[in-house]
């Protein structure tokens, strides 16, 4: 993630499920496209382009992105024969940093990967959009996984959307920061209140080193004032800056037409419409909380196929696992996810009534229920051994042999 703060300090616990859920869909995806059976079209290459990547890692050496994509990288180039995928698969990284120090950071800390697979990467000094061409052109027709991840909304334009998903198997993983929740009205005081904070421990708090507490201080603020200008639709830079991402003139007056309270809200609308006039007809949000239970960013994934959605989804349920993470930010995201158990059930008992579905086993059927439930309804993988509990107590799952299955009873006349 690329960032005007000074993004060699810890990361913040909201920055960890991003990574986490990044890390996990990585894997999932460049593997299914890499397998040789069953996979995406049997391809040997596909590619990861982070266009806002940030320093690589924070002072704690935790990974960044780009760390993230090189650990993927070399998983894939040194997999054995029984990973089933194709021979000689890789998968290749760019990566773009603005900032001289951050690029230097993330150079130093990509030096081993490079060096192990120099063929298989590309590190610019810029903007994304100064790259984006070469960058598209680089990637070819192979599978491409575009990860944009910047600071507020400064730095997306429209106008690569749709050349970006051009590959039939190309997918954008975008993090809308700092417009709230998708579900629940966003605040945009919500960013600039975790400032406000930041900047308020640092002056209450003794420092041997003032210089740069002074300096730490005026970025927060600046950050501050960037964060409330890209949000004022009445502040003309902030009105090219939504135009550019948005891509119509019009989102200024739909903007306008709601409380302040709900522009984040409707950007996000307004995001994903451009997203879908694209090309990206399947789309998944993933609303990010801080500990307090604020709302942070949403991460969208943006494809042209189920089978990628359902892969993110079954990401989510793994990066939300990883041991790092706050229980309780763990337990608010689960909940601000999650698909009610009771309504799901009873639809399935409408829309399978009379039928009776694997309940996970592939042996007799390309799409047991649980396939079913996470490419046709809302419902993420965490929630199946509550969903599984709800319908043993309904009295509607039992076994076929060793095969769990599910009867759905007729419809009434």
């Amino acid at each position: 993630m690329s960032s005007s703060r000074d993004h060699f300090d810890a990361f913040e616990h909201h920055t960890l499920p991003k990574h986490g859920i990044l890390s996990a869909y990585l894997m999932r995806w460049a593997s299914i496209h890499l397998r040789r059976e069953g996979g995406g079209g049997r391809h040997s290459r596909v590619c990861f382009v982070d266009g806002f990547a940030g320093a690589g890692k924070d002072k704690d050496g935790r990974p960044g992105s780009p760390l993230v994509a090189a650990l993927v990288a070399a998983d894939i180039r040194n997999a054995s024969p029984e990973r089933g995928l194709v021979q000689g698969s890789r998968m290749c990284v760019g990566v773009v940093e603005s900032n001289g120090p951050r690029f230097q950071s993330m150079y130093a800390t990509l030096a081993d990967a490079v060096a192990a697979a120099p063929d298989d990467w590309v590190l610019h000094r810029g903007t994304f959009g100064d790259h984006v061409d070469e960058l598209r052109e680089w990637v070819g027709s192979d599978p491409t996984l575009w990860f944009l991840d910047p600071f507020g909304i400064k730095g997306l334009h429209a106008s690569w959307y749709a050349d970006l998903l051009g590959g039939p198997k190309n997918e954008i993983f975008v993090l809308a920061a700092h417009v709230g929740s998708v579900r629940l009205t966003g605040v945009v005081q919500s960013e600039t209140d975790d400032i406000e904070r930041r900047i308020g421990a640092i002056a209450a708090a003794p420092s041997l080193f003032a210089g740069e507490d002074a300096i730490r201080q005026a970025q927060l603020a600046q950050a501050r004032a960037d964060i409330r200008r890209q949000l004022d639709i009445n502040d003309p830079a902030a009105r090219t800056i939504l135009v550019d991402a948005l891509g119509s003139p019009d989102c200024i007056e739909e903007l306008a037409a709601v409380a302040i309270e709900r522009r984040p809200e409707m950007y996000l609308q307004l995001f994903c419409n451009a997203l879908r006039r694209a090309g990206a007809t399947v789309q998944l949000t993933i609303p990010i909380r801080d500990v307090g239970g604020r709302p942070m960013h949403v991460l969208i994934h943006a494809s042209k196929h189920v089978a990628a959605m359902t892969a993110m989804k079954r990401s989510v349920t793994e990066g939300l696992a990883r041991q790092d993470l706050d229980a309780t930010m763990r337990e608010l995201l689960k909940l601000e996810l999650q698909a009610p158990v009771s309504p799901l059930i009873e639809m399935l008992c409408r829309t399978r009534a009379g039928q009776t579905i694997d309940w996970s086993s592939r042996k007799r059927t390309r799409r047991p229920l649980v396939v079913q439930i996470m490419e046709d309804t809302a419902a993420f993988g965490f929630q199946m051994p509550e969903l599984k509990r709800e319908l043993r107590a309904r009295g509607l799952m039992d076994r076929d042999g060793r095969i769990e299955v599910v009867r759905f009873p007729e419809l009434p006349a």
